[in-house]
């Protein structure tokens, strides 16, 4: 009893990050069910668990973390209103397979890690990148969001109607993000968004 304690501690030392990264825009909704991505962040002392979670659905996100016996080792509750991302330190606890189940209007979903040297999540140790763009309601703004771990920088092209480009910019981040283009001043229409990876496209959409 006292070690599952001792866990429990561990595991409440995380601290809370509201959006992706600091300066975006929170994450945004994806659809009406709920995406969940886990990403890994490395220190040289620890192995911190970030669980990256986008939904529609307002309201009590109940995440619970259970080892490998099935003994309970945290309840954490969030509020969700647009999206949030929460890193999980097990530095301190063995090495081992952990569930992670979370828990909204929509359903339970479950994930597990494998917590050691060479930590996994779901058998994978790179989560696959999602990328979508999407026009923001009655207005003249357009919102990219990206899921996932990033291995080098995105960048991101806009061109015209006559496929001129108007605007490019290097995307340099690393964990999942969301971000906001407001072309109201432009009197662009019929632009097309592209994002790329090195030489490949990785997501095209025309508005």
């Amino acid at each position: 009893m006292k070690k599952c304690k001792l866990m429990i501690a561990a595991l409440l030392t995380v601290s809370t990050l509201n959006g992706f990264a600091a300066g975006k825009e929170k994450a945004a909704n994806v659809n009406t069910q709920s995406t969940i991505v886990l990403n890994i962040e490395r220190e040289s002392n620890k192995v911190v668990y970030r669980l990256v979670y986008q939904s529609k659905v307002e309201g009590l996100v109940k995440v619970s973390i259970y080892n490998e016996q099935g003994d309970l080792l945290l309840n954490d509750r969030i509020v969700n209103t647009s999206g949030f991302a929460r890193p999980y330190n097990f530095n301190a606890l063995p090495l081992g397979k952990y569930t992670l189940q979370i828990e909204d209007a929509s359903g339970k979903v479950t994930k597990s890690i494998y917590h050691g040297k060479e930590s996994v999540i779901e058998s994978s140790q790179n989560s696959a990148l999602q990328i979508k763009i999407e026009a923001v309601e009655k207005s003249a703004k357009y919102e990219l969001k990206v899921v996932g771990n990033l291995q080098e920088p995105l960048y991101v092209n806009i061109y015209n109607a006559n496929g001129i480009v108007v605007f490019s910019e290097e995307i340099s981040e690393t964990k999942s993000f969301s971000k906001v283009y407001d072309l109201s001043k432009t009197g662009l229409t019929n632009m097309t968004f592209e994002v790329l990876s090195a030489s490949e496209i990785l997501e095209s959409a025309t508005f």
